[in-house]
């Protein structure tokens, strides 16, 4: 049976050392993850996904802001009765084992879950799989590698570094459960003043960047429209306003994450539109991405939009 583990160096080096009982303090209520169906205790690890009413509709359920940190600087996101999904750290996100939730699918349709939950849970945390350390994958069956391999290579892509990765054969707590994966992830500093310029998002189209922070923090992010990354080839996305408005809002978040942000940090965002007949429908692509994120909003009709784009969005935020 494989184990949880959780890196106790800082908890040892920070001015003197420490107690085994401070220790175990605070790593109580730890993220963890869970292997083996022998491990009775550490069922609810492997039915966190269940327990939290997570959908693939709604990847995370919302959440309390997380805790204070406490005396050793430890941070815990959706804490539970026995252990966090998420834990921050010393400059790491700790994320607890991530199962599917929809379990009448395949390893390929349930990893590409799990990994959807992963990026909710770093993006939480103020990081990205761009910034991913380790990742160990737990498989049911050892030989549906190649299917879980086929949804990491797309959901990793071509231009995101490579973290360490493991892949164990485990029985987990239910014969549903095909795969889990645990993460940990590099929080990157704040971002400084200047400029933003990322990859990952559309690039921009005229002598203007993407985003720009300013001193203490505020981030101001150009207007988006439905335009693909480079790495994805670039060019305005087909089927009108629906896929335009989502691409919009990927772009800004992409951007946010540049910059150090989340879509939580967002204040103020303004939308433009070609055809106010659309409202509704980019409302309801809005609040989809959005979640329960509800910073002050304007909308304003326009007659044309860059590259014949028929909704373009831009927001002002603040890093955390």
């Amino acid at each position: 049976m494989a184990s949880a583990f959780v890196s106790v160096a800082p908890l040892l080096t920070r001015r003197g050392a420490c107690t085994l009982p401070a220790v175990t303090r605070q790593l109580r209520r730890t993220s963890r993850t869970c292997v083996g169906a022998a491990a009775s205790t550490m069922v609810d690890a492997a039915h966190s996904a269940a327990a939290t009413g997570l959908s693939t509709a709604s990847i995370l359920p919302p959440a309390p802001p997380p805790s204070a940190p406490d005396a050793a600087g430890i941070v815990r996101h959706r804490p539970g009765d026995r252990f966090a999904q998420l834990l921050t750290h010393g400059g790491i996100a700790y994320l607890s084992g991530q199962v599917a939730t929809d379990t009448s699918v395949g390893v390929g349709a349930q990893t590409s879950e799990v990994l959807a939950k992963v990026d909710a849970l770093l993006e939480e945390a103020g990081t990205s799989r761009e910034h991913l350390l380790t990742v160990t994958v737990y498989l049911a069956d050892v030989t549906t590698a190649p299917a879980m391999n086929e949804v990491w290579t797309t959901w990793l892509g071509d231009a995101a570094p490579r973290c360490t990765r493991a892949t164990i054969g485990a029985p987990l707590v239910r014969p549903e459960l095909l795969v889990e994966v645990v993460a940990t992830a590099a929080i990157p500093p704040p971002v400084a003043p200047g400029p933003v310029a990322t990859a990952s998002a559309a690039a921009a189209v005229g002598p203007y960047s993407q985003g720009v922070v300013l001193e203490g923090g505020l981030v101001y992010v150009s207007g988006c429209v439905g335009l693909r990354s480079p790495a994805d080839g670039g060019g305005l996305v087909d089927g009108g306003v629906v896929p335009q408005t989502r691409q919009a809002l990927a772009n800004m978040k992409a951007v946010l994450t540049a910059a150090g942000c989340s879509i939580a940090d967002i204040v103020k965002t303004s939308i433009m539109v070609t055809d106010m007949g659309d409202f509704a429908t980019v409302n309801g692509v809005y609040s989809e991405v959005m979640g329960e994120a509800k910073p002050a909003r304007a909308c304003f009709g326009v007659a044309a939009l860059p590259v014949g784009a028929v909704v373009e969005i831009e927001c002002i935020a603040k890093q955390p």
